[in-house]
């Protein structure tokens, strides 16, 4: 019995330890789950800047990421007071805060016996060139730094340009001489550079005057910025000139002769000059008029701009005062015609009603398929090397002694402004157009003439689909040649 009672015991022994052993290993995942996130440290690493920790304070330690840090040791330097630890970014660091990645903290520092109001010990001129940035308000582009102190921490931070994205900060412009969180203050003076990454295409503003003008003093001679950009995105104003017996008015496109503000959009580089009026001087040689009220003088059109004037009351000079610029050309659609030049296109301008012509060079002729011919061709060949697709000089060309049919197929239906028809020959000839709405139009061309040539031009102004050229069989049944072409004007592109 005893016995048996201790083999029970012993298979309730090994059934828990069996039991006990698969709960453990379903634990033990967890725990290395867990001790996995536990395993992964960052590092904290305090900079002293010329200070001293204090004893047993460690420069860099290793923590648990999300480890609580409640307290930051305090260093110490000679005649200077501790202003607290920043990061890379300039913010400053107090405990307690919880550490969840590495950690870079500089100290920094005020005073000094020799100089209380500034930096602790021997300084040098830091000079900032900002390339076009721009700082936040109370950052300065220039201040003194102690030698040896980490530079990085001392530059400012949220420098931002329009169109640009900020690269960081180099010694002398150079991109060898890239300034990071080891970067010291050396023991000259230092020129430190904003480089920069354009967001876009870049491009020049420039200002061209001749010798006789002057920009303002301190003025640069040219900017850059972003194209499709305006201007004053990137500059706070444009400068000032001047020239002897002229009042400066403003700037202007060199290229294009329209003025230029801050509200102007720039898509590719730009030359300004200066835009100027002349000084009236008054009887006794000064420009101390007695001028009356300014009054409307004339409105602005295509080509010239808005004006007011005034009249000296003592001398009776009179000023004008430019008010608004031309307002350009309003052009209407284009037109297609055949003058005695040839067959052009031409556009007015519904202000002024002046035109402009453009020869038909970009027309897309390339919009109509090879012509296909049905009938009896001169030479027995049904059309070749007669036809090669390009429209711009004789694009049908079909000589026959019997009936000829011609058939164009638009690629794709196509608004055409004009078909022109050349004849030569008695033979009766017949165009008919297709449209795409389901209509056609017989322009019933008839006879040239024979022995001679002729063009008759027919304006079309719709969507077409196809174009037929016919010429019936001679009824008196002789043989005779005569040929046509047709000239089809799409509606350029």
């Amino acid at each position: 019995m005893k016995k048996q009672t201790l083999i029970k015991l012993l298979s309730l022994v090994l059934l828990s330890l069996m039991i006990f052993s698969l709960v453990a290993c379903g634990g033990d995942k967890n725990e290395d789950s867990d001790k996995d996130n536990e395993n992964e440290t960052v590092t904290l690493t305090l900079d002293a800047n010329g200070g001293v920790l204090p004893e047993g304070a460690e420069e860099e330690a290793t923590h648990k990421a999300g480890t609580k840090i409640r307290k930051l040791a305090t260093p110490t330097k000679e005649g200077a007071e501790f202003l607290g630890w920043f990061n890379d970014d300039g913010e400053k660091v107090t405990a307690p805060f919880t550490i969840e990645e590495d950690l870079y903290l500089t100290a920094s520092w005020q005073g000094g016996e020799e100089n209380p109001d500034g930096p602790a010990g021997p300084t040098v001129t830091i000079t900032l060139v900002l390339n076009g940035g721009l700082l936040k308000e109370g950052q300065a582009e220039e201040f003194e730094a102690v030698i040896g102190e980490k530079l990085n921490s001392l530059l400012p931070k949220g420098v931002t340009r329009p169109g640009y994205t900020f690269l960081g900060w180099y010694e002398d412009g150079l991109t060898q001489y890239a300034i990071d969180k080891k970067s010291e203050v050396e023991d000259y003076d230092m020129e430190i550079h904003a480089l920069w990454q354009a967001n876009g295409e870049e491009v020049t503003v420039e200002f061209f005057l001749n010798a006789d003008e002057t920009l303002e003093a301190g003025a640069k001679t040219y900017f850059e910025m972003i194209a499709g950009e305006k201007i004053a995105d990137f500059v706070d104003r444009l400068p000032t000139a001047t020239k002897d017996g002229n009042k400066f008015v403003g700037w202007k496109d060199e290229a294009t002769g329209n003025r230029v503000s801050l509200t102007t959009t720039v898509n590719a580089d730009m030359r300004l000059t200066p835009v100027w009026t002349k000084v009236i001087l008054c009887h006794d040689g000064t420009e101390n008029h007695q001028w009356n009220a300014w009054q409307d003088y004339s409105e602005a059109t295509c080509t010239t701009p808005a004006q007011q004037a005034r009249v000296c009351n003592i001398c009776g000079s009179t000023e004008y005062n430019t008010t608004q610029e031309a307002t350009g050309h309003k052009f209407g659609n284009w037109a297609t015609a055949i003058t005695e030049n040839g067959i052009v296109r031409s556009r007015i301008c519904v202000e002024c009603d002046e035109k402009e012509a453009d020869p038909l060079t970009n027309i897309a002729y390339d919009k109509f398929q090879t012509p296909v011919i049905d009938g009896d061709c001169w030479g027995g060949d049904k059309g070749a090397n007669l036809f090669d697709g390009n429209y711009t000089d004789k694009p049908i060309a079909a000589k026959g002694t019997g009936a000829l049919t011609v058939t164009i197929e638009a690629k794709e239906a196509t608004y055409v402004d004009i078909i022109a028809v050349t004849g030569f020959g008695s033979a009766a000839y017949n165009v008919t157009v297709y449209f795409e709405d389901g209509t056609s139009k017989d322009l019933g061309v008839g006879a040239f003439g024979s022995g001679d040539s002729a063009t008759k031009a027919f304006n079309v102004n719709k969507v077409v689909t196809k174009i037929v050229v016919s010429q019936p069989s001679p009824a008196n049944g002789t043989d005779y040649w005569s040929e046509v072409s047709i000239l089809i004007v799409p509606t350029a592109d």
